[in-house]
């Protein structure tokens, strides 16, 4: 069994010192050399997290740029209005951003603000930065926990380019030759259906959506919506220019059921209407082989925490992959994302 790897971050591990907190109510705790993530702890009970973020919302915004991972504890007020001001303060004023693509289904709080992905408790979600399949992702991503699981529930976090240092070289070549292309099947009772995935109720404007953000729909019949868009694996931060492994193809491929689960679907829907998968962008399928290599190249690089009740960890979306542990009793954390990235032009960009 591998060792669980705990939070927080060695001060050492940074380019440069510190900033100073001009509050002076918050701490940073230097206790691990290799985990790269900040620990800020108020000094005070009862300290409110909304007015601290307004007066030191540039010290949060320097802390998340260069450290990537910042897990704010021990605030008194745990809420969706305190969880959207801290992604105002790193979305420079924008406010988070409505979740449209989605992928997995969620509850609104309002104000942008979700709940986590509404998965039963018994199963586990696999590392992956926010939005990666799609062409459009947010480069900061907050979560707030409410109410913190009886047992379990954690939520890993995994470094991007470390993963992306990990993978084979060969599975990387394949992956950066071929990019990736997801497939999805959207239809009720398979999976989301297309009103709740792209947030619209009029098939045109579904349509129009999916020609600007360059996504392949195919009408299957009124109800039933396939869609496919390709994308690289391998993307550069826009910041730091560091190449990031940055793609859900372990998540999206079939096999990420299990065979015995992948096999009755199949049969059950046909190989082409699975409700996901995932192939090489040319349309060839991709060895179980590589894929499990890129699951080692994940569990390598985890890193583990305990919720505790008013927690807000702010990530860079494009530094960090998260996951989500299996846990007992009630859970609930909220999910917000801001500062989106346009990555047609990234790629060109990049070019």
């Amino acid at each position: 069994m591998n060792e669980r790897k705990q939070f927080p971050l060695s001060r050492r591990a940074l380019p440069r010192a510190l900033p100073t907190d001009p509050s002076g109510l918050v701490e940073y705790h230097d206790e691990v050399d290799s985990v790269p993530l900040l620990m800020l702890c108020p000094r005070f009970d009862g300290l409110v997290l909304t007015r601290w973020l307004g007066e030191n919302g540039p010290l949060l915004r320097e802390l998340v740029t260069r450290s990537g991972a910042v897990l704010l504890r021990g605030f008194s007020d745990p809420s969706a209005e305190a969880l959207s001001a801290g992604l105002s303060t790193l979305g420079d004023g924008r406010g988070p951003e409505a979740y449209v693509n989605r992928s997995t289904p969620r509850l609104s709080v309002g104000g942008n603000i979700y709940t986590a992905t509404e998965y039963p408790a018994d199963r586990v979600i696999p590392p992956h930065n926010e939005m990666s399949y799609t062409a459009r992702w947010p480069l900061f991503l907050g979560l707030m926990c409410v109410q913190p699981a009886e047992t379990g529930g954690e939520t890993p976090i995994y470094d991007s380019r470390k993963v992306l240092a990990a993978i084979p070289q060969e599975v990387r070549e394949a992956f950066e030759r071929h990019g990736v292309l997801y497939l999805r099947t959207l239809a009720p009772g398979i999976d989301l259906p297309w009103q709740e995935v792209f947030q619209l109720d009029d098939p045109v404007a579904v349509e129009a959506f999916c020609n600007e953000q360059n996504i392949r729909c195919d009408w299957l019949d009124r109800d039933t919506l396939r869609i496919a868009e390709c994308h690289p694996a391998v993307r550069r931060h826009p910041r730091t220019r560091e190449e990031v492994w940055f793609n859900q193809a372990h998540l999206f491929h079939h096999l990420a059921l299990g065979h015995g689960t992948a096999r009755v679907l199949s049969s059950a829907v046909g190989a082409d209407r699975l409700p996901r998968d995932a192939q090489f962008g040319d349309g060839t399928a991709i060895p179980a082989d590589m894929l499990e290599a890129v699951k080692a190249a994940y569990a390598a690089s985890a890193m583990s925490f305990f919720w505790q009740p008013g927690d807000m960890l702010l990530l860079d979306n494009m530094m960090f992959a998260h996951a989500r542990n299996s846990y007992g009793g009630k859970r609930r954390v909220l999910a917000g994302m801001t500062a989106f990235v346009d990555g047609v032009r990234l790629e060109d960009f990049d070019r």
